[in-house]
């Protein structure tokens, strides 16, 4: 799609291949440095908590996790993309410029793929 976005209608792209792996090499840096991220976040908030889990807690909260991880991956490409914009609190302009959506109706979709990303996490709480 980004390449089709960027030729316009002079199709002025000398290398696509290379400009397409660039674009695919860049997009794979920025997931690692949000996964970073969220992993500093989340690190961060533990470190901030006054009583450290139990092991109980820490047990219930990874399942949690792997409950969350397995609902995002059934979701369909649309959907995990929303949901991944908003946990990174981009706005709504934002996200319907990536998703090409628009902006009126990104609250709408990113509702109902909230709705069935809870609906999948409580169907595997209860597998």
């Amino acid at each position: 799609m980004r390449l089709y976005e960027n030729l316009g209608d002079e199709g002025d792209l000398r290398d696509p291949r290379a400009w397409l792996f660039r674009v695919a090499a860049n997009l794979c840096h920025s997931r690692y440095r949000k996964a970073q991220r969220a992993e500093r976040v989340q690190r961060k908030a533990q470190a901030t908590m006054s009583v450290p889990p139990g092991p109980d807690e820490e047990f219930v909260r990874r399942e949690r996790m792997e409950q969350v991880k397995t609902a995002m991956r059934n979701l369909n490409e649309r959907d995990r993309l929303l949901v991944m914009l908003y946990q990174e609190h981009l706005s709504y302009a934002e996200i319907a410029g990536i998703t090409g959506i628009k902006v009126t109706s990104v609250g709408k979709f990113l509702s109902r793929a909230i709705g069935r990303l809870a609906k999948m996490v409580c169907r595997e709480e209860l597998a």
